[in-house]
């Protein structure tokens, strides 16, 4: 017989009560995913196989300090990789954040999180830090001095982030964890040998085997993830644990990797920043609300908690806490605050994020096909429109180009929008690759597409959305594509649907790899609906439009006509924030940190969740095919207003 926690209740802070509808609902989520059982202890730690299976416990504390618990939330675990944010945040404010991303990047690697292929080609640094090997990085720059000075580091981490002084270790965990520690040896040598660690390799891991071994409780773990919740401050105590600066930069890379191959799936279901350990424990952090931790040591194949995913996923769908969700967002903060109305303010930021990008160079015209390679590698324009209308524009906005890729994710809404979530998913996953955007490969386990915004998501979209015949299938991707714009101006190219239709092999190779798995029923009805949608024309303000209809929960902001569901818009900004920029969307939203799709003809679309749309355009791309100066300009404008994910005002 399982054993029934005998703690169900509010814990003891003075401030909470049984009767709180948090506390009631925790409660009711606790007792839903009580008899989930799959999974098991993880096993290749010999002290972690020892757990009870069947215990589990959550927590709640909130960004004034009322922390509510259900379950055994005061039972103590090792914190394992659930360290690893914590350790990354602090050496971004100890040691600057260019001397840690020397070592460590902020990638995605669409691969678990102690796999051995592990650095970024080129840069020899582990993909983020919240994979082993980055982690184990990162611990080796705490891991000068003495071993007396390096517990005493840990436990002054720590000590600050759970806001009380007796920090403990887990003698036998971290034992066990040194003498079977052969994976991470490997990877910590093969990081050795690349001048990523400038301490001994033992050093580095036992520091790295110490921190992983700090024992916790779900009250704890709550309490350290409403620290970052609370921009860096302590709910409890009140100190500034971490910049507010350095908070967002940890909330984006938990966001994009802290759940390893499931991480975008997880801020699909859930939407929120969080990090897995394998003990069993889970803690997410809701930007300027709270911060949840859940434990429960039956592990998927993943290395996540069963229990712990289905609490948390069931819990945002009660509270509302998805990230894009338009309430969950604060409202526009321009900076600096300008004293004017609002169309002014924005022309005022296109303006200056235009002037900002001319002096970015680099990068070079996409050669993909003649017409895309001969286009004005001058022309610039941004485009900018809100989620009630107001429109402004800089540069050379009216100059129309194809959309390219451009169009994946509004062909993903109207697939999400005819056919539901769950057949639409049946097909293709919404994790990033790790890989580039036309790569022809798909997930090695599941035979399926990575994501709808990579070329071989994108041509499963397409299937899902063929006509009788091919006027019919023409007219009503222009019909849609003219919704989301509110105007009938989006025409297709014909001289770029040609130059599709020679230049496109690669996607004829990818075509028939979904067509040997069954992903797509037919190949050639795919590809010219595929090559019909990237020859679509139009301009940076249509553009805009169709970004601002997005982030206005799919209602076009100038027909007010709802052109989608507003119940898969969430889904559809969550996809592009973790996918958009395919192998540099962990870098573009560590950078920018707002959801966004690049095409190979220079634009960029990006939505901000109740706010506003922005395009911006300008042809010559870096190696990842996104504009050099598109990405300019949306940093930019993404610091001026404010728009960043996970920037949060400072308490008080």
């Amino acid at each position: 017989m399982k054993r029934r926690d005998a703690e169900i209740g509010a814990a003891s802070t003075g401030r909470t009560g049984a009767d709180h509808p948090i506390q009631r609902e925790l409660e009711a989520v606790f007792e839903s995913c009580r008899d989930i059982d799959g999974g098991a202890p993880a096993d290749y730690i010999p002290e972690l196989a020892r757990v009870d299976p069947d215990r589990f416990a959550a927590a709640v504390c909130l960004t004034d300090g009322r922390v509510f618990s259900v379950g055994g939330a005061r039972d103590a675990f090792t914190l394992q990789s659930m360290v690893k944010p914590f350790l990354y945040g602090t050496a971004l404010h100890r040691f600057t954040p260019e001397a840690v991303h020397a070592r460590v990047g902020v990638e995605p690697t669409g691969r678990p999180f102690d796999a051995m292929l592990i650095l970024e080609s080129g840069s020899k640094r582990p993909h983020n830090p919240m994979v082993n090997a980055g982690a184990i990085g990162v611990a080796g720059m705490f891991s000068h001095g003495s071993e007396r000075e390096q517990v005493r580091r840990i436990r002054s981490i720590f000590s600050d982030l759970m806001g009380r002084e007796n920090i403990e270790f887990d003698s036998a965990v971290y034992l066990s964890e040194r003498d079977t520690g052969f994976g991470n040896r490997a990877l910590a040598h093969l990081m050795h040998f690349f001048h990523m660690l400038d301490v001994p390799v033992e050093t580095a891991l036992d520091f790295y085997f110490k921190a992983c071994a700090v024992r916790a409780n779900c009250h704890d773990l709550a309490v350290m993830a409403a620290t970052l919740a609370n921009a860096g401050t302590h709910p409890l105590t009140g100190r500034k644990v971490l910049p507010a600066k350095v908070v967002r930069d940890v909330l984006t890379v938990m966001a994009t990797c802290g759940l390893y191959d499931y991480a975008g799936r997880f801020w699909f279901d859930v939407g929120v920043p969080a990090k897995s350990g394998v003990c069993g424990g889970i803690f997410a952090v809701v930007p300027g609300r709270m911060g949840i931790a859940v434990f429960s040591p039956r592990l998927d194949e993943n290395g996540n908690s069963v229990r712990g995913l289905s609490f948390l996923e069931r819990l945002s769908k009660r509270r509302g806490i998805h990230v894009f969700l338009p309430a969950a967002r604060a409202p526009v903060v321009v900076r600096p605050q300008p004293t004017r109305s609002a169309p002014l303010v924005l022309r005022w930021a296109c303006t200056s994020a235009f002037e900002s990008a001319l002096c970015t160079t680099g990068g070079s015209n996409s050669d993909f096909y003649p017409e895309l390679q001969a286009a004005n590698p001058h022309r610039m324009a941004v485009a900018i429109c809100t989620a009630d209308g107001v429109e402004a524009a800089f540069g050379d906005a009216d100059e129309g180009f194809t959309l390219q890729a451009a169009a994946s994710p509004f062909s993903y809404a109207l697939a999400l929008q005819r056919h539901g979530m769950q057949r639409v998913h049946r097909k293709l996953g919404v994790e990033p690759s790790g890989n580039p955007f036309h790569a022809i490969h798909l997930d090695q386990r599941l035979r399926r597409p990575h994501n709808p915004l990579n070329n071989a998501g994108a041509l499963t979209i397409a299937s899902m959305l063929l006509g009788p015949n091919a006027s019919h299938q023409l007219g009503d991707m222009l019909t849609a594509y003219r919704e989301f714009a509110g105007s009938d101006q989006p025409e297709v190219d014909m001289l770029a649907l040609a130059s599709e239709r020679t230049a496109g092999e690669r996607n004829r190779a990818i075509a028939y790899l979904l067509r040997k798995f069954d992903i797509i029923p037919e190949v050639t009805p795919t590809l010219e609906r595929y090559f019909l949608q990237n020859s679509v024309r139009v301009d940076c303000r249509l553009l805009a439009r169709m970004g601002a209809t997005l982030a206005a929960g799919g209602r076009n902001p100038i027909t007010g006509r709802q052109v989608i569901d507003p119940d898969l818009v969430p889904h559809i900004l969550t996809v592009m924030a973790t996918c958009g920029m395919h192998d540099s969307s962990g870098q573009f939203a560590f950078d920018v940190g707002i959801p966004a799709k690049s095409a190979i003809s220079g634009a960029i679309v990006a939505a901000v969740p109740g706010q506003m749309g922005i395009a911006v355009y300008s042809p010559p791309l870096d190696p990842y095919g996104t504009s050099v100066r598109g990405a300019a300009m949306l940093g930019t404008l993404a610091r001026d207003l404010g728009l960043q994910m996970f920037t949060c005002p400072a308490p008080g």
